[in-house]
């Protein structure tokens, strides 16, 4: 716990900013480096904290100073930014999802295991309280056998959402809202039930004109415990989020 763990940063957007907030918040953790595309964006974050900065993250990853890369970017670049970092030889702090789809996913996943170096995907809600405290009460069989479960995610995402950044709506950047917004609760479904043995879904876009993926989604889920579960997802609620609940 003395040794100090020494960070480099990839994408200098919006989720940055938490975490360059977790790791100045940690003693044993350190900010050296970060990079971005958008040279405005390297260059005022670096220069803010007075870190190393650049937008060529292939150079970032070679330095033998940072023990741990965070990966801030775009879905669509998780997976080949991933499979860098660990070839490199460096662990890496992955913002969800992991990839677009799973044979992303399983590639990169191979390549961390292979360097020997670790993989961890930012998956947070599993450490919100009630989510703990569900855990705790499910692990010791409080509540008995759970024949059934419901994921109710109603929310709005205007136009103006997916304005904000030029990847947000397209399928070869942000893949789906589902896999987007949806996939920390899809975790900690899994966390407290188990895993999935089948699925069966549809989705659609019906209240959105100027995006690419899907803004509705509803599906059955069993798991290999038997276990049901259905999951209503939307970004078509109006004029605000209605409810993300857990049953």
């Amino acid at each position: 716990m003395d040794k100090i763990i020494k960070f480099g940063l990839i994408g200098c957007g919006r989720i940055a900013n938490q975490h360059l907030a977790s790791i100045d918040a940690i003693p044993q953790a350190q900010l050296i480096a970060v990079c971005d595309e958008k040279i405005e964006r390297a260059k005022k974050i670096g220069e803010a904290l007075g870190v190393d900065w650049g937008i060529d993250y292939l150079e970032m990853i070679k330095r033998d100073d940072i023990d741990i890369v965070s990966i801030c970017t775009p879905h669509g670049l998780h997976s080949a930014m991933g499979i860098a970092v660990a070839r490199a030889g460096k662990h890496a702090l992955i913002e969800k999802p992991l990839g677009l789809n799973t044979k992303e996913v399983d590639e990169m996943l191979e390549a961390f295991k292979e360097a020997k170096k670790k993989i961890f995907p930012v998956l947070q809600v599993r450490f919100n309280p009630p989510i703990r405290l569900l855990k705790k009460v499910i692990s010791e069989q409080k509540l008995g056998r759970i024949n059934n479960a419901a994921l109710v995610i109603r929310w709005t995402r205007p136009d103006g959402y997916y304005t904000q950044e030029e990847w947000r709506g397209t399928k070869e950047m942000e893949g789906g809202s589902f896999l987007t917004l949806g996939i920390h609760y899809i975790d900690v479904l899994q966390w407290l039930l188990g895993p999935v043995k089948s699925v069966y879904a549809k989705k659609d876009r019906i209240g959105h004109d100027n995006i690419a993926i899907e803004d509705i989604l509803v599906a059955v889920l069993q798991f290999q415990s038997g276990t049901y579960a259905t999951i209503e997802f939307t970004t078509c609620a109006y004029p605000h989020n209605l409810e993300c609940s857990i049953s």
